[in-house]
């Protein structure tokens, strides 16, 4: 069947502000495979586990909401940005998650980005800078976003302030989303070295599990690592009129970082070999 996925996502983002259980019941599956990158050791299976996950936020962030920042969506998978709001505390923090829909229009898996420590009491802090994601010019195939998060990636894992900064335009805003942001390429040469220092050079790498891309708009699931430890996130960019990015969002934190040894044993959701309900 045809999926509205923008509705559902409305849709997840009311319930969960009124009834959190109501949304479980209708936006995800019986057998729900949910991550969350911020917390890699955790993995929530079937609605039950979520349901008790429900409860336990309720009790952390009462009277909680989500409001929806941006939906980019392929098909039947899509990335959503949004913020987690705490109207009794006036405090905001940043979440990102993936969803992959199954034929009846439900989520079947969710592999996101949420930590609550991350909040604030500033609402621009944890919306961030988020550019239009419209595109006036030719539309593009996924092939094109893949394309480009390929080359994203590996200007990435080869050289901080030198192979991936053409790909920015001088006016460009980045930064982790909800802690600080920053902007113009000479900020952005500081971070990535600041970044090479964090993350050691040898076998330094990104590589990217996921691409979904709409519009001016792309999201890539990818995990960085060394020799050693890995850890998973995703960077969203918006590109300009001549295909620079203009702004880029990172939901991922080196300090998550597991041994590569360590790695389970099944495939995390959305990963290279990973499929949709294979138990």
């Amino acid at each position: 069947m045809s999926v509205d996925v923008r509705a559902v996502a409305i849709r997840f983002a009311d319930l969960w502000a009124v009834d959190p259980h109501q949304m479980v019941e209708e936006i995800y599956a019986d057998d729900i495979e949910m991550e969350n990158m911020a917390n890699p050791a955790r993995v929530i299976r079937g609605s039950a586990e979520l349901h008790a996950v429900e409860d336990r936020l309720a009790a952390l962030i009462p009277e909680h909401r989500h409001e929806l920042i941006r939906v980019i969506v392929d098909g039947s998978v899509a990335c959503l940005e949004t913020t987690v709001v705490s109207p009794t505390t006036h405090e905001y923090a940043p979440a990102c998650v993936w969803w992959w829909l199954d034929g009846s229009g439900k989520v079947a898996a969710e592999a996101g980005w949420f930590d609550w420590n991350d909040r604030s009491t500033d609402s621009a802090r944890s919306h961030g800078t988020v550019p239009p994601s419209r595109h006036a010019g030719s539309p593009r195939d996924q092939s094109w976003y893949v394309a480009m998060a390929a080359k994203y990636a590996r200007g990435w894992s080869s050289d901080a302030d030198g192979a991936a900064l053409p790909m920015f335009a001088t006016p460009c805003t980045f930064g982790h989303v909800g802690r600080e942001e920053f902007s113009g390429v000479d900020d952005l040469v500081r971070w990535r070295r600041a970044e090479f220092v964090e993350l050691p050079g040898d076998g330094r790498r990104m590589d990217v599990q996921s691409v979904v891309g709409e519009g001016s708009a792309m999201a890539m699931l990818v995990t960085i690592g060394d020799a050693t430890h890995v850890a998973r996130g995703t960077v969203v960019v918006t590109f300009d009129a001549d295909d620079l990015i203009v702004s880029e969002r990172t939901y991922c934190d080196w300090t998550r970082a597991v041994p590569r040894d360590a790695a389970p044993a099944r495939h995390p959701v959305g990963s290279p070999g990973w499929t949709l309900r294979a138990r």
